[in-house]
């Protein structure tokens, strides 16, 4: 096997915009793979090791031919959710052998929401002491994180984690005192999702308190695994308009 690389990228995102195409040629007992980048060769391996079948004698053969592959599209995700039902990281990392099989690379982590926060928080503990199922068991350690990331990575893949607010934010009401320049909100459980409830005086105050704590919640989820600036997603699910009219 012959090999044709450039030097591995450092950047997390860089996995993103990488050539990944490669050729195999198998030919006269030789498996020969060239490819720009070390992704490449992963998934010319990926592709000879689904080649391989095995005769009536149980000996393992592949067929002589040349592949020329190369992916379509960029993005080639999958989502996961962790806050409806929690998943081990063993049982993740699982997964991402999985993904890397059929040449998948971003891992879209749908790590919390309202049904329950099993992400471990050094700056805000009581996100996981009210929101986690059990808040000793089934919950996601900075290592835990780490190591996930890690193993994404040597398999090609990124890992795009999913803080989601403002709409599913139970547990950062539940956990952090709602109040600003002591004006309690006395607000608790999910956000009202009818029409009408913009029409609370203190909404506005609330949102902004939110989005304070986010940043710094942002800050501390970053630095975890390395992630670059831009790599978690905040979801923006069920938020209404009129907050981003307001807020601009």
């Amino acid at each position: 096997m012959t090999q044709n690389f450039q030097q591995v990228p450092t950047a997390h995102t860089e996995l993103l915009v990488l050539s990944r195409s490669d050729i195999v040629d198998i030919s006269d007992g030789i498996i020969n793979i060239v490819a720009e980048q070390i992704w490449g060769i992963l998934h010319g391996l990926e592709t000879v090791v689904q080649l391989i079948f095995r005769n009536r004698h149980r000996m393992p053969l592949v067929q002589c031919q040349l592949i020329m592959d190369a992916p379509r599209f960029v993005h080639r995700g999958y989502l996961i959710d962790t806050s409806r039902h929690y998943l081990q990281t063993g049982l993740i990392i699982d997964f991402l052998e999985a993904m890397a099989m059929v040449k998948m690379n971003v891992l879209h982590w749908h790590i919390v929401d309202e049904t329950s926060f099993p992400y471990y928080s050094y700056t805000f503990p009581n996100l996981t002491l009210k929101g986690a199922y059990d808040p000793l068991v089934y919950v996601y350690t900075h290592s835990d994180v780490t190591r996930i990331i890690h193993e994404a990575r040597h398999r090609g893949i990124r890992v795009m984690p999913e803080f989601d607010t403002p709409g599913e934010c139970l547990f950062y009401i539940l956990a952090l005192e709602c109040s600003r320049r002591g004006i309690s909100h006395n607000l608790r459980g999910p956000l009202p999702r009818y029409r009408g409830w913009m029409k609370l005086k203190k909404s506005f105050h609330f949102f902004y308190f939110l989005s304070n704590k986010v940043q710094h919640f942002r800050k501390e989820a970053e630095t975890i695994g390395r992630l670059p600036r831009g790599q978690l997603t905040e979801s923006g699910e069920n938020w209404p308009r009129v907050v981003t009219v307001q807020s601009t």
